[in-house]
């Protein structure tokens, strides 16, 4: 499954580093992937019971993270979420939230490849 990422994204992040020196960009990608699954399963559960201004921040939170590292098809299906939460109702979100769980794994992939790319460059 070919999903989009933003190496822009990612080499913005580049730089970071911990107080001992350590890669910060590979934890952070970890740390999205964990979250992200997370917010996604409360994301269905709020979908669910019909909680429009749950799942509007919920998808919000999504955006932003996926927005962040790079992770383009997650972050669009989050936003689509969100405007569906604030305009028009929940009815066609649940398969659009789907979508962001079955994207996930292949994204982290993505994202582990770009990175491994981007810290072999000069």
């Amino acid at each position: 499954m070919m999903v989009q990422v933003d190496s822009g994204a990612l080499r913005q992040l580049r730089g970071l580093t911990g107080e001992s020196g350590a890669d910060l960009l590979g934890e952070l990608i970890d740390v999205f992937g964990a979250t992200t699954r997370d917010t996604t399963a409360a994301l269905l559960g709020s979908i669910a019971r019909g909680d429009a201004a749950e799942s509007k921040r919920l998808a919000h939170t999504l955006a932003g993270a996926a927005t962040t590292v790079g992770a383009i098809d997650i972050a669009g299906l989050a936003r689509r979420i969100e405007a569906l939460a604030r305009d028009e109702g929940l009815r066609d979100a649940a398969p659009l939230a789907g979508r962001i769980a079955e994207l996930l794994d292949p994204t982290l992939d993505r994202l582990r490849a770009e990175r491994a790319a981007i810290l072999a460059e000069p």
